[in-house]
C-alpha cells in the first residue's frame, strides 16, 4: 500500500459540525478561518469567510478550494469546489464534499520513521540518574526525537540519550 493510500481517510470519519477549519482559494495567498455548519451527502456548508478587512469572500462558482482541518490531534486537508453562497440565517458557503481527506504533517519539521537503538536515562528532579534503558527510536525530525519507553515520563523531565554508529557523527550523546 502506498504512503498516499495510507494517509487517506473517509471524510465522514473526520468532518464534524462545529469543527474549525481553514480555507483558501487556489491561486490566492490568503487563507481564511471558518467553521462547519452542516454536512450533507455531497456538500459541506461552512461559515462565510471574511478577509483581513472584514469583507466577505465570495469566489466564482466552481473555484477550487483547499481546506485544512485539525481533528483527533491530526491535520487533514482536502480540495473541493465552491458551489454557492447563502445569507439565511447566517452567511455561508456551500462546497463540494470529497469522499476522502488526506492526513498530513502540519509542522515545520517532517517526522521521518527511524528505528535505531538508543540508550535513555531519566534524570530525577534532584539530579539523580535512573538506570540506563536500551530502547528504540520511533521517528526523528529537525525538532526532536520520539522513542519508546515502557514507563511514563512526565513532560519537562530531563533525560540523557545516546545513539551509536550514526553516519558522519558516530556517537550522539545529549541531555
Amino acid at each position: 500500500m502506498s504512503n498516499m493510500a495510507k494517509n487517506l481517510v473517509k471524510t465522514s470519519s473526520v468532518l464534524k459540525i462545529g469543527q474549525l477549519l481553514e480555507v483558501g482559494i487556489f491561486g490566492e495567498l490568503e487563507t481564511y478561518k471558518s467553521r462547519v455548519e452542516d454536512i450533507n451527502d455531497d456538500s459541506i456548508v461552512i461559515d462565510m469567510p471574511f478577509d483581513s478587512r472584514r469583507i466577505p469572500v465570495i469566489p466564482m462558482a466552481g473555484s477550487r478550494v483547499q481546506t485544512k482541518i485539525i481533528a483527533d490531534t491530526c491535520a487533514f486537508r482536502f480540495t473541493s469546489n465552491y458551489i454557492s453562497s447563502g445569507m439565511n440565517p447566517i452567511p455561508v458557503w456551500t462546497i463540494s464534499k470529497p469522499p476522502v481527506v488526506e492526513r498530513f504533517q502540519n509542522r515545520e519539521f517532517v517526522r521521518v520513521k527511524v528505528t535505531r537503538p538508543i540508550v535513555v536515562r531519566v534524570v530525577d528532579e534532584d539530579g539523580t540518574m535512573q538506570p540506563m534503558v536500551t530502547t528504540n527510536t520511533v521517528d526523528i525530525s529537525g525538532g526532536g526525537l520520539c522513542f519508546v519507553m515502557f514507563n511514563v515520563i512526565k513532560i519537562g523531565t530531563k533525560v540523557t540519550m545516546k545513539m551509536d554508529n550514526l553516519p558522519h557523527i558516530e556517537l550522539l550523546s545529549l541531555m
